[in-house]
């Protein structure tokens, strides 16, 4: 296989991986949403950003402020600088962010200190493993000569 299709590969059980955690979360009582479009949607004036403080309710300003550390900090330099957290997820009260890691993934350097400075602002840092394993048989394996 190339490089490009294990690339693929990767992406694809990372998306699995993804859908699987919010999924386990969300049957533990947890409401989820995408960090990128709380970001996102924060920064808006419309009825995007009061979607986004429904969610972090009071948790609205230490978000922005989380946000604005982690982009002149941790990320402050990086070539994927728009890579953050999976997930913020909140349940009774209390506010997470999450790293979602497939198999045996390990947390990045910067992914360990975006953790760390979550704490500073009263997120609780999570780590949520899934175990992914692709099946597919020789029928589906399709050859073309050009």
């Amino acid at each position: 296989m190339s490089g490009y299709s294990q690339q693929k590969l990767r992406v694809y059980k990372s998306y699995i991986g993804e859908r699987l955690a919010s999924k386990y979360l969300r049957k533990q009582g947890f409401t989820v949403q995408s960090y990128m479009v709380l970001s996102d949607f924060v920064g808006r004036s419309s009825s995007y950003r009061g979607y986004a403080e429904r969610f972090l309710g009071s948790k609205k300003e230490d978000f922005m402020e989380m946000k604005t550390a982690l982009d002149n900090s941790v990320y402050s330099g990086k070539e994927h600088e728009s890579r953050r957290f999976d997930f913020v997820a909140k349940k009774k009260n209390k506010y997470y962010v999450i790293w979602v890691k497939v198999n045996t993934a390990i947390l990045s350097d910067s992914e360990k200190a975006s953790l760390q400075l979550s704490k500073k602002f009263g997120f609780i840092p999570m780590l949520v493993r899934t175990k992914i394993t692709l099946i597919a048989d020789f029928k589906d394996v399709v050859m073309k000569t050009l």
